[in-house]
């Protein structure tokens, strides 16, 4: 019960005759309805601003408009989540991610979801986000995410309920929709924001970072090691047999004949020079003319800023960036024979369509060497300290390196010096890929010995290295 302050003590004093307190009364009331109509005033004025800011014209915010931000939950004071709490520990997070405390982020996000599930008045356990947050769609490894998503659905790892995915961009549309079947349901939404991106609405918006499944909220790279660790080879996405053959009859005048075989091949190539993941072109060479000597194409693609490759036969450089080219990547990616890659994107696209991935120069090599598609294989960079040290496997693992987000300025400043796959490394790995009954038993043999250090320092990936690369390198990578 409120009390009136014209009872209270401090204007006993004031007020003793009874006749004064209606006009106290009065006056207070007057007070709060000049408060609440300036207090609607100035929330008019900041969507105004808004308005403005964001959409490029002054209008004036509609009382309409003040009312759907406040039932939003935008504004903090307007929801039962800690929205200041929520931002400061998200950001907290990604700061010490990059540093690569991936655990200790790991768990801060954790924390964080369970707090906005039950504020909201439920758990992981008992409610499903219905729709994907925008994350998912915005980059071909997001795409790659995605499709992963609805493989662990199928699996039972995430809950089977069906989603929808708003999407901004009509070729990304176009893309998921060749990708997701009936368990995502694509929204074309002419703009690239959400209100569903707030803190507020993120109990039913699914996190691209932080996922909720069957086993509580999962990091994407714990989501991505239980839904490919074990697969079968059969457990893929499938795109539609209309899409397959008129990409195909789009490659076929681009030079590939009908009943060849290929190999897709994209690299990150050198775009700042700070970026620790990029590699040198010229370090594949060999390796894809071993291709090409085996009666096999090389089609390799990715962006209109690729230098091109020189001239050589049985090679399809598609280097130009159109949307008739990028219409045909989910193609090359799922018809290949296998993709031979570096740390990008593409990987994880290749991955949910059952392509076998020869993926080069990884890097942050505990969560990124992950399992993957049947037949796949890492070849990790090397780590040297400033003196020239080789590092190995276990001692790259103990420490942040093994998970950091970190350019090669930083990396050197932290006492490391990387060291990309040599042209030789990159043509044996080739070889195996090419010939993978041959080397089964090998395989097998190497990942005992790998899997006993990755158990003993918990990391997350359990990917499959190269036994080629083991083999030249066991000296100092295995002690």
């Amino acid at each position: 019960m409120r009390m009136n302050p014209f009872r209270s003590n401090r204007y006993s004093r004031l007020f003793k005759y009874k006749f004064l307190e209606p006009v106290g009364n009065y006056i207070l009331r007057a007070l709060r309805y000049v408060h609440k109509r300036i207090n609607k005033l100035m929330k008019r004025i900041v969507l105004t601003l808004a308005n403005l800011v964001w959409g490029g014209k002054v209008k004036f915010a509609h009382v309409e408009q003040v009312r759907a931000f406040e039932n939003s939950g935008v504004f903090a004071t307007t929801s039962e989540i800690d929205i200041h709490w929520v931002y400061r520990q998200w950001a907290n997070s990604e700061r010490i991610w990059n540093l690569g405390f991936y655990h200790q982020s790991v768990e801060i996000k954790r924390q964080v979801m369970e707090h906005i599930y039950q504020k909201d008045g439920s758990s992981c356990t008992n409610q499903v986000a219905p729709v994907m947050s925008i994350g998912w769609a915005v980059a071909i490894g997001h795409l790659g995410s995605l499709g992963a998503f609805i493989l662990g659905q199928r699996s039972g790892i995430i809950p089977s309920e069906k989603r929808w995915i708003t999407v901004s961009n009509v070729e990304n549309f176009s893309q998921i929709n060749k990708l997701v079947q009936d368990e995502i349901r694509p929204v074309l939404k002419r703009a690239d924001h959400s209100i569903l991106e707030h803190a507020s609405q993120w109990g039913i918006s699914e996190r691209l970072q932080m996922i909720n499944t069957n086993f509580g909220f999962l990091s994407l790279y714990e989501m991505h090691e239980r839904v490919y660790r074990g697969i079968s080879k059969n457990h893929k996405l499938q795109l539609s047999n209309s899409y397959i053959e008129v990409s195909k009859q789009k490659l076929h005048k681009l030079g590939l004949p009908a009943d060849a075989w290929f190999v897709g091949f994209h690299i990150r190539e050198n775009r700042l020079a700070e970026d620790s993941r990029v590699a040198t072109i010229e370090n594949f060479y060999p390796a894809i003319k071993k291709i090409t000597r085996e009666g096999g194409w090389v089609v390799r693609f990715g962006t209109g800023t690729m230098r091109h490759l020189p001239k050589m036969p049985n090679v399809i450089d598609l280097h130009a960036d159109t949307t008739e080219i990028r219409s045909l990547h989910m193609f090359i990616l799922s018809q290949c024979r296998f993709l031979l890659t570096t740390n990008s994107g593409p990987s994880v696209l290749a991955w949910c369509l059952g392509t076998a991935v020869l993926q080069t120069n990884t890097l942050s090599v505990g969560r990124n060497i992950l399992s993957a598609s049947h037949g796949s294989l890492y070849l990790p960079k090397k780590y040297q300290s400033i003196s020239g040290h080789n590092l190995s496997f276990h001692e790259i693992l103990s420490s942040p390196e093994a998970y950091a987000e970190t350019n090669l300025k930083q990396k050197f400043m932290n006492g490391f010096r990387l060291q990309e796959n040599s042209p030789d490394e990159i043509l044996l790995a080739t070889e195996e890929m090419l010939y993978p009954a041959n080397n089964e038993a090998r395989f097998q043999a190497w990942d005992s010995k790998v899997n006993k250090i990755r158990h003993e320092v918990g990391a997350v990936g359990y990917g499959r290295l190269a036994p080629s690369f083991l083999v030249e390198n066991e000296d100092w990578f295995l002690r």
